[in-house]
């Protein structure tokens, strides 16, 4: 196999170690090493509650997925919860 088939063929497919009994993965690992320094410069250069406010938004979503939300007693009761900056 040459090495751009080799290329080709990491680059649509990956493995992942397999999880230990009983242990859930979790939905946003993937995205975790850009979210982490990001956190990390808004923490940084940002004063919350003098420059911006953070706003809870819940996003309807009735299929079922691992990062869905309940919450029975709002007026959106089951969805994603986005923080948004206003």
């Amino acid at each position: 196999m040459g090495q751009k088939r080799w290329e080709q063929l990491k680059r649509f497919f990956y493995t992942l170690p397999p999880l230990l009994e009983g242990v859930k993965r979790q939905v946003f690992e993937k995205i975790k090493p850009l979210t982490t320094p990001l956190g990390k410069a808004f923490r940084k250069y940002i004063i919350p509650r003098s420059m911006v406010s953070f706003n809870k938004i819940i996003v309807r979503f009735t299929r079922q997925f691992i990062a869905i939300i309940k919450l029975p007693d709002k007026p959106v009761p089951k969805g994603f919860k986005i923080l948004s900056l206003c």
